[in-house]
């Protein structure tokens, strides 16, 4: 048994997914300011990479996984792009997963120590045990394996703030003092949520097919598409007005600069794909609709890192 190739490996992992997973947690991170009394190893480098790099880890376990468990789906829903089972062995994969995971809970001991935070450590198996769980069960079931990623990928912003000196829960559910970080650090988080809901709802659509083939019951298979299709609609409407909240604070601020990136750059690709989403009605339009919505979340991550710098 050997590895697959460096090339065939990254597109395993989904690299392209692992780099903006790592650029979200740097600029989160970097950018935007620790609180008064944050501790003095905030910003320790090396201590952030190795919690970064857990995070991507643990991505790329699940993404491995997910690929694993998922070969009769992907035969039908992309048959051009399978990777494992076909490039790579099942056993090369379960053996990459093991790789990984290993390799998350080495960086996560790391950066834990570095932080002087103990209980961080529990963060790396009880995510793998929530991927494994959605991999195996959440992703088959309406609506609950949208929330489970929505959830994963909210954790990426919130591990940096944490890291940093912000408790991301007190910024969700405690949020008064209205400082720009700290409005910026609300609005990422809440448009992390919104345009995942947003993704995992055009993704059920477009794996309809496949899922159905699997026994899977995902809201397009157990209420209808146009069920599917407004309850994505409803996601995409709740980042227009998160992003349009966005627009308002940075025009308060006159910063039309951001006001002008915010319109162009991440709004006007969520209205077109939402456009799109409305006019599809097969699998090859909802994966246009899917690309655009990847397009809104690195223009909204360039935002992120844009609008904290503009409060410096």
């Amino acid at each position: 048994m050997s590895l697959p190739a460096p090339g065939t490996l990254l597109r395993v992992i989904r690299w392209p997914n692992l780099v903006i997973i790592a650029l979200t947690q740097y600029t989160v991170a970097i950018f935007l300011s620790p609180p008064s009394g944050a501790r003095s190893s905030a910003l320790d480098f090396f201590a952030l990479t190795a919690l970064i790099g857990t995070t991507v880890s643990i991505a790329a376990a699940g993404y491995v996984m997910n690929d694993i468990l998922d070969q009769t789906n992907d035969r039908i829903n992309k048959p051009t792009q399978i990777m494992i089972g076909s490039e790579v062995s099942t056993t090369a994969g379960w053996w990459l997963y093991g790789i990984l995971t290993a390799a998350g809970l080495l960086l996560i001991v790391i950066a834990a120590w570095r932080f002087g935070q103990a209980e961080w450590i529990i963060v790396h198996p009880a995510v793998t045990v929530i991927l494994m769980l959605y991999s195996m069960v959440f992703k088959g079931l309406p609506l609950v394996g949208n929330v489970v990623v929505a959830l994963c990928c909210t954790a990426v912003p919130s591990l940096s703030l944490l890291a940093i000196g912000w408790n991301p829960f007190l910024i969700l559910f405690s949020f008064k003092n209205g400082q720009p970080q700290e409005l910026v650090a609300l609005g990422f988080l809440l448009f992390s949520w919104t345009t995942t809901m947003y993704r995992e709802g055009v993704k059920d659509l477009e794996d309809m097919a496949g899922d159905r083939a699997s026994g899977l019951r995902t809201l397009p298979i157990a209420a209808g598409r146009r069920v599917a299709v407004g309850q994505a609609l409803i996601w995409g409407l709740l980042t227009l007005i998160l992003l349009q909240a966005a627009g308002q604070m940075e025009w308060a601020r006159q910063k039309t600069a951001l006001v002008i990136f915010i319109q162009a750059a991440v709004t006007a690709p969520q209205v077109w794909s939402m456009v799109l989403l409305i006019r599809s009605r097969d699998q090859m339009g909802y994966r246009k609709v899917s690309l655009v919505s990847k397009l809104v979340m690195v223009t909204g991550l360039m935002y992120l890192g844009l609008a904290a710098f503009a409060t410096i």
